[in-house]
């Protein structure tokens, strides 16, 4: 459970707690304003986890081990969607269907996947989802369609059906 003091205080913070435990950690709140909060563990040798705060224009994450927030301004003309975090990285969708991956394992640096298949895509509202080992991109405008990224082939692949699997999105 992720909660926000609201008060919006220099010292306000942020609560992750275990409500089955009632274990609870407390992060002093990211220095810019922020819509969506995601929390996500990630593969290292030793147990880390990373929390990512972001805006249509502002990505900031800390990692548990961090003491700082890292800060990332998105200046481009597209606006951050979603995101995801898979392989230790973290995945940005924009508005666009433009796909970027922040590095999280050496320095962090924004970069834009060339992804074929990204420009036939209208655009949208997407969403980035980790599933199965997959990173899927779900989305569109009236049809919630369905695309695995291919890493060997850096494209994205429709699929046409989940089989006995469902999706759930929350708006």
């Amino acid at each position: 459970l992720i909660m926000e003091d609201k008060k919006k205080r220099p010292d306000s913070q942020l609560w992750l707690m275990n409500p089955y435990t009632r274990h609870e950690l407390r992060f002093p709140s990211p220095p810019n304003l922020f819509r969506c909060v995601t929390l996500a563990s990630l593969a290292t040798p030793l147990p880390e986890f990373i929390i990512i705060c972001f805006s249509s224009r502002c990505l900031q994450f800390r990692r548990s081990t961090d003491v700082n927030w890292t800060l990332y301004n998105y200046d481009d003309r597209n606006m951050i969607a979603d995101l995801a975090v898979f392989n230790g990285k973290i995945y940005i969708i924009s508005n666009n269907a433009d796909i970027r991956v922040l590095n999280l394992t050496s320095h962090p640096h924004l970069a834009l996947l060339k992804v074929k298949g990204t420009a036939d895509l209208n655009c949208g509202s997407w969403k980035l989802l980790c599933f199965d080992k997959q990173l899927l991109v779900i989305g569109g405008i009236t049809d919630h369609e369905v695309y695995e990224l291919n890493f060997l082939k850096m494209e994205l692949v429709k699929i046409p059906n989940l089989g006995g699997q469902a999706l759930f999105q929350e708006d």
